[in-house]
């Protein structure tokens, strides 16, 4: 379910990116999906019991880590953009 948040939050980094948006909105909006899919997993589905014991710290490290793959969508969009088939 991790991993599947993170493939969201590079495609909503790179479709914010190709659509116009800036900088400033695409990277906070799309890192701050990983946080509420940690806390989901942690309270609403519990499908991780240790999880919950240390969801705050898991939170701030899935922040962390969609602030990172966002700004790699955001940087890589471009690329997409322009490349022909």
């Amino acid at each position: 379910m991790i991993m599947l948040a993170l493939a969201a939050t590079l495609a909503l980094a790179v479709y914010l990116r190709l659509r116009g948006a800036g900088g400033l909105a695409i990277i906070p909006l799309a890192a701050l999906l990983m946080p509420c899919v940690i806390l989901f997993s942690a309270f609403v589905y519990p499908g991780d019991p240790e999880l919950r014991e240390a969801w705050l710290l898991a939170a701030a490290v899935g922040l962390f880590f969609g602030m990172l793959i966002a700004g790699f969508g955001y940087f890589v969009a471009p690329m997409l953009k322009n490349r022909t088939p």
